[in-house]
């Protein structure tokens, strides 16, 4: 079995625990432990939002194999498989008759401990928690326009959520929006759990990016959650983010597989 830092595994355990809370507010979400793999089933057509997390052998590999076969495949619903290199090789029957491929590498970055304050910033971004209908509505909107998606993944998928329901109804989440004037260009959403505040969701509108809005916006999610007593802060940072997290002082502990069809 891998031994992993006390850190590292609090960090899953924070990006499990919001994937979970999304999937426990669809209609028809579940989430399950099987042979010590957590299989998430949001119901939703993206694979973001149907994950298993594997990050030690699992118990029985054929039984985990059928069961993703019942929970996903029969169903018709894309999903991915987040590991560790280490364990890639443990989950190579799987791999192969599920015909995966490993499309990204995501450095998983800890901040820790979280600095007393943050560098000045000369940004003209206006950031404020998301506590209004029409604030969630442009969240959704910048989500769309930075990442191609908004928070759910499809914009003509019904998942039968009240929009103002979305913050409200997941414990520990705090999102962000950033206006430019009255223009809506960036968004960021904190998840807490114990004394970790993950950092998700920061994205920037394609026409304000490198004005400095992600770092800020990013800051601001950390520091809030400073001052609800978290002491750490991590994030799983895609390509174009990961020399921002870098300049910012968090460091890489791990690194995520992502596999899928």
């Amino acid at each position: 079995m891998l031994v992993r830092s006390k850190l590292e595994i609090l960090c899953t355990e924070n990006w499990e625990s919001l994937l979970s809370s999304f999937s426990s507010i669809i209609p028809g979400g579940t989430v399950e432990n099987f042979e010590g793999v957590s299989l998430i089933n949001s119901g939703l057509p993206s694979p973001e939002y149907n994950s298993v997390f594997a990050f030690d052998k699992p118990v029985n590999i054929e039984k985990l194999t059928d069961r993703i076969k019942e929970l996903y495949v029969a169903s018709g619903l894309p999903w991915r498989l987040i590991t560790l290199p280490n364990i890639v090789e443990d989950l190579k029957p799987l791999i192969e008759e599920m015909k995966l491929k490993l499309q990204e590498v995501s450095p998983g970055m800890i901040l820790d401990p979280l600095p007393d304050k943050i560098p000045e910033s000369s940004t003209e971004l206006n950031i404020r928690e998301v506590s209004s209908l029409k604030d969630l509505e442009m969240f959704l909107e910048v989500s769309s326009l930075s990442f191609g998606h908004g928070l759910f993944p499809d914009d003509d998928t019904d998942v039968n959520i009240p929009l103002d329901q979305i913050g409200s109804s997941i414990p520990g989440a705090t999102l962000y929006i950033g206006l430019f004037g009255e223009t809506p260009v960036a968004t960021s959403l904190r998840y807490k759990t114990g004394n970790l505040a993950g950092i998700y969701f920061v994205g920037t509108v394609k026409e304000f990016r490198r004005r400095g809005y992600a770092e800020a916006i990013t800051w601001r999610a950390i520091m809030d959650g400073a001052k609800e007593g978290c002491v750490t802060s991590c994030l799983e940072a895609t390509e174009m983010g990961h020399p921002l997290y870098e300049h910012m002082g968090f460091k890489k502990v791990t690194e995520y597989q992502l596999w899928g069809l």
